[in-house]
């Protein structure tokens, strides 16, 4: 409250906690906005990033989150942080879709990414550094083991070592390609958001976005959406190398696993239940191919 008066003269009437993830918190102000707070040191860096970036981003199919209140470190709060306008709408990870409402979302999606993944690498900040630790399959391997060992004693995960086994082991082919794009870096079904009318409207929570291989962004597609909206997402977005979509299936599986691991924590049923309908897809969709 008292550095949004100092700041920005802004008065506040009503304040929530709307989010709270491994970086940031993030608070609705006044209903109106939403302000982005980092909640330590390693994030403070990615804010900054977003405060540069984002604006670029507002030209796109599908909204996201533009500053407008750029906030700056106090002798009270040592990081900078950034406030927006508030995004109307509900997340994937709590929206119920009919299978057209997924159809719908996975084109609405698969057309951003591509939008998103196609923007000149030379008109982006010179100081976006290249991020590849998603597609370092070792390094994510050993958090996923981390992840499943550590949910063990809550969760009997046996009849997923299967699918599992192969879809890390299908993921060691890829090569990631050497041709950067700009990617959200973090993308499942929680930034997304969905209208009143159930359809795809904005992405949300770039702290992780970066130049990488595209292949970072699409493990959305298995994690989140079923098998007939997955063919929709391909014939809008591309159709990408046998390589590349195993290892999006693979980085759905991470997410689907991490997701597990933070929702057990939070005590969020919402994450832990999508995080075994990820599951389940995958195993089906290991049975199919």
């Amino acid at each position: 409250r008292d550095m949004l008066k100092q700041q920005f003269n802004l008065e506040v009437r009503h304040i929530e906690l709307v989010g709270e993830g491994w970086d940031n918190q993030v608070y609705r102000i006044n209903h109106s906005l939403v302000f982005r707070f980092p909640r330590r040191e390693e994030a403070a860096p990615l804010v900054l990033r977003e405060m540069k970036v984002l604006p670029l981003l507002q030209g796109l199919s599908l909204n996201a989150p533009n500053p407008k209140f750029l906030g700056k470190p106090t002798s009270n709060y040592p990081y900078a942080f950034f406030g927006h306008e508030w995004i109307c709408g509900t997340t994937g990870c709590s929206v119920e879709l009919t299978l057209p409402e997924y159809k719908q979302a996975a084109s609405k999606l698969a057309k951003y990414l591509r939008e998103l993944h196609q923007l000149p690498v030379s008109t982006l900040p010179t100081e976006l550094e290249p991020y590849s630790s998603r597609l370092q399959i070792n390094i994510m391997e050993e958090h996923l083991n981390r992840r499943i060992a550590d949910l063990s004693p809550s969760y009997d995960l046996s009849s997923y070592e299967h699918v599992i086994t192969q879809i890390v082991n299908q993921a060691r082919f890829y090569q990631p390609s050497k041709q950067w794009s700009l990617v959200h870096g973090d993308l499942y079904h929680r930034h997304l958001v969905f209208s009143d009318a159930k359809e795809l409207s904005a992405v949300i929570d770039w702290g992780d976005i970066s130049l990488s291989d595209p292949v970072s962004d699409l493990g959305v597609v298995y994690q989140f959406f079923p098998k007939e909206a997955q063919e929709v997402f391909w014939e809008t977005y591309g159709l990408p190398s046998a390589s590349a979509m195993d290892y999006a299936k693979f980085l759905g599986l991470y997410s689907a696993i991490a997701l597990l691991w933070f929702g057990s924590d939070r005590k969020d049923q919402a994450l832990i239940q999508t995080s075994f309908k990820t599951l389940e897809s995958l195993k089906a969709l290991n049975i199919l191919f």
